[in-house]
């Protein structure tokens, strides 16, 4: 699955998209998410390996960031912008 998103992430920068969402909203019964925090940081390496990372904002919209804590370790792990959708639900 990483694999799968590192790829698109990388056909997104080819195809000169200034902003990639690495979102969790369509996860449900039949689709499991992957950590926020996992999920960026295997993207933002991979765009560093590509020498592409500068070339595109990462903004996660993730379902499991509520705490000071890990917006502070998405900001850390390459994170530009930060959609806590369920904070904004409860």
């Amino acid at each position: 699955a990483l694999d799968r998103i590192c790829s698109q992430a990388s056909a997104a920068v080819a195809e000169s998209a200034t902003a990639i969402v690495i979102s969790d909203a369509l996860a449900g019964v039949d689709r499991m998410p992957i950590p926020s925090l996992l999920a960026l940081g295997a993207v933002h390496q991979h765009l560093v390996r590509e020498r592409t990372r500068t070339k595109v904002a990462l903004v996660v919209e993730g379902g499991d960031c509520r705490e000071v804590h890990q917006f502070c370790c998405l900001i850390g792990f390459g994170a530009d912008a930060i959609y806590p959708h369920t904070a904004y639900e409860s």
